[in-house]
């Protein structure tokens, strides 16, 4: 009701409804008492009530295209942080008015950008007058749609300015590019005009495809004219990229396609997958006890730390399964009267054959603190003989996968568990044990083979004391003869 009101009172004051005189006759047209017309303010001329407020002014003051609501299709000078205040009968010194009636900076006029919403700004014959006179000086370009310009030496320099000479550099907004024949994609390109000629065309700025770096892949790009180089982290439109597998640690489980970049999009994506579960051939040697252990031998493995003062301390293993995750015992991190320990008090280490947090023998180390650990809800610890006792870490850095560093494989189908555990099938462990029964741990890596023990000859052979810890989220494996190793 209140906008209603407002709007009857701003118009009365611009518009005056024509008066009937006695005779029935009025000044403008009516019909049964309905008035189809509007006196304009400066009594000059009447105009249908249709044509008020709909952005084009019909009187000679345009008094109709005075103080009218808002309208966001018809005021497009509101984008520009316009308003209706703006449309006035006169413009004040220093600014030139539209036909519409909104007034704009002189500065803006014959600028080559539209700024009134009409064109007129565009459209007077000042513009014809100003570039014939403007011939043989450089008169400034719009700023590119996605992207901007610099003048060199002139930093105040705007669209619509003329100089004797300017070199332009045009920028691009992040993901837009410049399409020229040795186009980087880095969305600059410059432009240089003298005396009036301008050496090249004003460059647009253009929808690249982006190329995220990725360890797992490499792409090579080719552009017409340009032929095959590497690709940058933006490509132009049209560039077809062969992708592949950076091998032997990454496989296509497919012939991996040819990419192309179209208006922006790629048509299609090249994926590669971690080659899981296999060792390093040919490794780096080190000789542990008289036996040989390499660097490679075991690449997944996963040292574990505990924060002391001023020291990380190793105390238990892992596996790696992926470039952040590792599966670790539960009773690691694990205290029974504290239960689970905070993560920030472990550390993860891959790649090391030596025990020690900052042993400068392991080249190839890689190292992360705990995000995260998570455990299952029904473990307690030896109050419930350790069952379901499993660790998963959450790393804070993820590990970037080499020659000496690959997850193992996880596969939770049970025929290929039956598969793997029987009789006589083998199993690594790898660790930094005692040294002798009640002696130091080792600082160098060991590595042992044992056997799967089935079941039953698990339980028969252990002592008593030890049976209730064989639960059944658990196997067995070694040996029976009193041997650690054959």
């Amino acid at each position: 009701m209140c906008m209603c009101v407002f709007i009857l009172i701003s118009l009365a004051t611009s518009l005056s409804f024509a008066s009937v005189p006695d005779n029935g006759v009025s000044d403008c047209g009516h019909r049964n008492g309905n008035y189809e017309e509007i006196k304009c303010r400066n009594g000059i001329g009447c105009i249908r009530t249709e044509h008020i407020c709909d952005g084009t002014p019909d009187c000679p003051d345009a008094s109709d295209e005075l103080l009218c609501p808002f309208h966001p299709e018809r005021d497009l000078q509101s984008n520009l942080g316009w308003n209706r205040s703006r449309r006035q009968l006169t413009c004040p010194s220093g600014q030139w008015q539209c036909k519409n009636g909104y007034c704009i900076s002189k500065n803006r006029l014959c600028d080559q950008v539209s700024d009134c919403s009409d064109n007129s700004d565009e459209a007077s014959p000042l513009c014809r007058k100003r570039a014939i006179a403007t011939s043989g000086v450089c008169v400034l370009p719009p700023y590119p749609e996605q992207g901007t310009y610099d003048v060199e030496d002139i930093p105040d320099a705007r669209p619509g300015q003329a100089h004797s000479s300017v070199v332009l550099t045009v920028r691009c907004r992040r993901g837009y590019g410049v399409m020229d024949l040795y186009g980087d994609g880095s969305g600059i390109q410059q432009v240089y005009c003298v005396n009036g000629k301008w050496y090249q065309n004003m460059p647009k700025c253009v929808r690249f495809c982006k190329l995220d770096p990725d360890p797992s892949i490499r792409y090579m790009c080719y552009t017409p004219g340009t032929g095959i180089t590497f690709c940058r982290n933006y490509v132009s439109p049209g560039t077809v990229v062969e992708p592949a597998c950076n091998s032997p640690i990454y496989y296509a489980k497919e012939v991996l396609r040819n990419m192309k970049c179209i208006s922006g999009v790629w048509d299609n994506y090249a994926e590669c997958k971690v080659e899981c579960g296999r060792i390093t051939p040919g490794g780096q040697p080190l000789l542990i006890g008289g036996k040989e252990a390499k660097h490679g031998e075991l690449p997944w493995h996963a040292a574990i730390y505990r924060r002391a003062p001023e020291v990380f301390m190793q105390i238990c293993s892992g596996s790696l399964v992926s470039n952040n995750v590792v599966i670790s015992a539960a009773h690691c991190f694990w205290k029974d009267l504290i239960k689970l320990l905070p993560a920030s008090q472990f550390g993860v280490a891959v790649g090391k054959l030596h025990r020690s947090w900052n042993s400068e023998e392991d080249f190839f180390a890689q190292k992360s603190n705990v995000n995260e650990i998570r455990i299952e809800k029904l473990y307690d610890g030896v109050a419930a003989n350790f069952q379901e006792d499993i660790a998963v870490l959450i790393l804070s850095t993820p590990f970037n996968y080499t020659t000496y560093i690959r997850p193992v494989c996880l596969d939770f189908n049970l025929n290929f568990e039956n598969f793997q555990l029987q009789d006589g099938v083998y199993g690594k462990l790898a660790g930094w044990g005692l040294t002798s029964p009640n002696g130091p741990p080792s600082e160098s890596l060991k590595v042992l083979s044992l056997p799967f023990i089935n079941e039953d000859t698990c339980i028969s052979t252990l002592p008593d004391a030890f049976r209730g810890y064989i639960t059944g989220d658990k196997f067995c494996a070694g040996y029976t003869n009193g041997k650690c190793q054959e």
